[in-house]
């Protein structure tokens, strides 16, 4: 491990495991027996060197034959301690035996194990009688000292030979010493075997834990091992350590076992903290995950099992698959530009077929039910393998896992460019023919196909974003998904499929929408006819007009069929037959207007956008002047918002909503204002001319206001029904300019708006008035002007309404210039932050006709046409 992720897991270590499996388990277990070897050590410095001060202080020519081969055994066996024991070599002792068996065989019998000859005859005579015995009393021999201990301080029958009595006095103590520190050495050490064979429960503990599956777990015997054998030299060395930076350690070294032990881990722990259902997630872990794989600091890491990912080797497979989840985890952290071929390392996760099998005969890739690959040949020969032997038996789960991998890496923007400008189209084929492959599932096994076919078409939605440049890898790009046929049939029963979902769905009708509307494409007249219906079918009612539930359609799934079918319709080049185009208007016009449905204004948040945007499609069909609305339809919308705006058919929301789209409508289409005019004009004059009753509030005569005033125009051709309406119009004029002067407000009145304190009641009361003014200004222009009687009439009101209110007296167009003035100079808005490069909201212009001033709102255009 680099010293930088050492210290870095060193000092997460400290905190966060401390509540892990492996270090609550393993590593307090390690550290107990480190300190255990520890006193096992100390006691033999002790047991060695009592024995070499008996030995050599004199005691050896009064010790007796039992103890003297004793010591010797037991000073033997303490040789072991300072180097096998505390090397960890112990728990290899049947595997040292094994390999020194085989080295003796081999050195005995060099050429042919028939044949011995006289030096192959000395040589297993030598390992037989020397070797063996020292290696048996090497690596047994302290579950042999305390046992000859035992004896001796039982029997105690020391110093039987010839000396004097004060050494035999000195010596029998010095042996007991000796034997009791051998003996308690011995329970030591047979005490640490005996909890030696708790090591496999914790490590079934640990496994169990994070639910290692059964080939991994033979890593967390490993980490045990390690730390147990790192303890045993420095008991601290435990600290900071666990399964994370064990693995991080096994992947930096150059070991091919030890990286596929470190993946092994780190595929676990991440799983593990991924899709732990319990909640149970450990604190920190995920953390530290990303500290020491996904970091930058750690990117060769995550460089390293990138490139992994296109290890073409059968026997390769289960370390590709680790790195490949690995991978999948990371991929946020992945920049593709930083590692050489990475679109490619990614891509070949989803290859089909296993290039090893591929030959010089024609084959194609068949699943069978059992767990055998076959290919089918020209010839009609079948070629069968078992897959557990060629290829990776998760094979489906690494498409899988590539597409995920895709689809993450789509999610940043500089890989995203890289991976949808690539020059070579291999990438989008194989994503084009890993979905459109598993097209026979799509009915048999349904869930499985979903989930790849999901993945598949976001990436192919989320590259569309770079496929409308000049370049000509987006040419390529964009060529191989509109001019491939299986994937236009492939989504296209996405479409006709109940069972896929609304997401998969959606990214498949905004790939479709983009093929349909490239004339290159190989989208057929039939295939575009098809498209078209399946849209209808899922927004629009069905064929029985149940439009209320749409079989269950997602909303969200709806509003995008509806946005697209209205660009179709209103783009006069698309496909949309007459038939076609009746359904949806008529269709649309049901939804709307379902009487089931009440005051729109107590749906549900998602059914109350719904309506929204069917009100605005209706709309904006009804403005364009080359639409295909006939004269009924159109009659029978305006029909409606009309009702909702005058008497609030569909509540308080959907009555504004309307009255701004009657103002749009009235200014954009000339057929649209004819039908107004002609059926709803005296209604209009009604609404602004109440000022008594209830019923109308500052909002409906401003709206209403703004209607009179476009269809009153300049711009307005409708003379005939204009004229029925003017007597109407000459008795209301005068009463709003009035009213638009403030001249017609009591004291009470002004009061009563000035200390309200209600902004949005100032705010409607001004707009209302200068709405009044304008639509005086207006009508003044196109019909007041042109009449010298009407004139003088309108002057001689003016003089009475100048000597009502003690003003000065000023002609009709006087008073309009003056409602003029007053909006522009004394009326100011209640002062709110807006954007310094804002208009002011209202302005002016010179008019063409006497008064010289005409007046518009600022809202709408006036250099657009009133009426078209």
């Amino acid at each position: 491990m680099s010293g930088a992720g050492q210290s870095r897991g060193h000092r997460l270590g400290l905190h966060i495991d401390s509540d892990w499996p492996e270090v609550l388990l393993i590593n307090d277990y390690a550290v107990f027996m480190g300190y255990l070897s520890m006193v096992v050590t100390g006691t033999g410095f002790l047991v060695l060197t009592w024995s070499t001060v008996i030995l050599l202080g004199g005691f050896v020519s009064m010790l007796s034959n039992k103890d003297f081969w004793s010591l010797t055994v037991i000073t033997l066996v303490q040789t072991r301690i300072f180097d096998v024991f505390l090397n960890g070599k112990v728990s290899h002792i049947g595997y040292s035996l094994k390999r020194l068996c085989k080295a003796a065989r081999f050195i005995a019998l060099p050429h042919n194990h028939k044949k011995v000859g006289f030096r192959g005859a000395v040589r297993v005579l030598v390992f037989t009688i020397v070797l063996c015995p020292l290696f048996l009393l090497y690596m047994f021999g302290l579950f042999v000292s305390p046992w000859i201990s035992l004896w001796r301080l039982i029997q105690q029958d020391y110093g039987v030979t010839a000396g004097d009595s004060s050494s035999k006095a000195h010596l029998q103590p010095a042996l007991v010493v000796l034997y009791s520190l051998a003996l308690f050495q011995g329970v030591l050490f047979y005490y640490r075997a005996i909890s030696a064979w708790e090591e496999q429960k914790l490590v079934k503990d640990v496994a169990d834990k994070y639910m290692f599956d059964t080939v991994s777990r033979s890593s967390v015997s490993d980490y045990l091992h390690e730390i147990k054998v790192g303890c045993e030299n420095d008991p601290s060395f435990a600290r900071g350590r666990n399964l994370i930076t064990y693995a991080v350690k096994l992947m930096e070294s150059t070991s091919p076992d030890g990286y596929l032990s470190g993946a092994r881990i780190l595929d676990t722990l991440i799983k593990f903290n991924r899709d732990d259902a319990s909640g149970s997630e450990l604190p920190g872990q995920s953390m530290q995950i990303y500290n020491m794989i996904g970091s930058a600091s750690s990117s060769p890491i995550l460089h390293n099992l990138v490139q992994m990912l296109d290890f073409k080797s059968a026997y390769d497979g289960e370390i590709r698959l680790r790195a490949a989840r690995i991978v999948e985890h990371f991929a946020g952290e992945v920049r593709l530009d930083k590692i050489l071929q990475g679109i490619r390392c990614v891509s070949s996760l989803l290859e089909l077929e296993q290039k090893g099998f591929q030959n010089d005969h024609h084959s194609s890739f068949q699943e069978d039910d059992g767990d055998q690959l076959s290919f089918e040949e020209e010839d009609d020969h079948q070629i069968s393998v078992k897959e557990k032997d060629y290829y990776p038996k998760d094979y489906k789960q690494m498409q899988l896992t590539g597409m995920q991998i895709l689809l993450k890496l789509s999610y940043d923007k500089n890989n995203l460019f890289l991976m949808s400008n690539t020059d070579d189209p291999a990438l989008i084929n194989k994503i084009v023919a890993l979905i459109t492959s598993k097209g026979s599932l799509h009915k048999k096994q349904h869930n499985e196909w979903s989930c790849m076919a999901e993945l598949g078409v976001k990436i192919l939605s989320r590259f569309m974003r770079f496929m409308y440049g000049p370049t000509k890898s987006n040419n390529i790009l964009w060529h191989e998904i509109s001019t491939s046929s299986k994937a236009i049939g492939t989504l296209e029963s996405i479409l006709e499929c109940d069972q896929c979902d609304s997401v998969l769905k959606k990214h498949a009708i905004r790939i479709l929408k983009r093929i349909f509307m490239d004339t290159s494409s190989a989208m057929g007249e039939g295939d575009r006819e098809r498209f078209i219906g399946s849209l209808m079918d899922m927004s629009l009612h069905n064929s029985n007009g149940d439009f209320q539930n749409l079989a269950g359609v997602d909303l969200a799934l709806k509003k995008q069929g509806l946005s697209i079918l209205k660009e179709i319709y209103l783009n006069p080049s698309s496909i949309m037959g007459e038939g076609d185009r009746e359904r949806f208007i008529g269709s649309l016009m049901d939804m709307f207007l379902d009487n089931s449905k009440g005051d729109f204004g107590n749906l549900p948040g998602e059914d109350l956008d719904l309506k929204k945007q069917e009100l605005s499609i209706l709309k904006e069909i009804c403005m364009d002047p080359s639409s295909f609305m006939g004269e009924g339809d159109r009659e029978k919308f305006i029909g409606t918002l009309m009702d909702m705006f005058l008497h609030n058919s569909k509540g308080d929301l959907f009555e504004k909503l309307a009255g701004d789209d009657l103002v749009q409508i009235c200014r954009r289409s000339g057929s649209s204002a004819t039908i107004i005019l002609r059926k709803y004009g005296h209604d209009i004059v009604d609404c602004i001319a109440d000022t008594r009753s209830s019923v109308y509030s500052s909002m409906h005569r401003k709206i209403a206001a703004k209607i009179l005033n476009h269809l009153c125009s300049p711009y307005s051709t409708d003379e005939e029904h204009l004229q029925n309406l003017k007597e109407a119009i000459i008795d209301l004029i005068p009463k709003v300019l009035r009213e638009a002067l403030g001249w017609g407000l009591t004291g009470e009145e002004i009061l009563r708006v000035a200390v309200s304190g209600l902004e949005g009641t100032q705010d409607d009361d001004w707009k209302l008035q200068e709405a009044l003014a304008s639509l005086c200004a207006t009508v003044f222009n196109r019909i007041v002007s042109k009449d010298a009687d009407l004139t003088a009439r309108f002057n001689n009101i003016a003089a009475g309404i100048c000597d009502q209110t003690t003003k000065p007296r000023m002609t009709f167009a006087d008073l309009i210039n003056e409602a003029v003035k007053v909006h522009r100079i004394e009326f100011k808005k209640p002062e709110k932050p807006k954007p310094a490069a804002r208009p002011e909201l209202y302005e002016f212009v010179t008019a063409k006709y006497t008064p010289p001033h005409f007046m518009f709102l600022g809202e709408e255009d006036p250099n657009a046409c009133c009426i078209s």
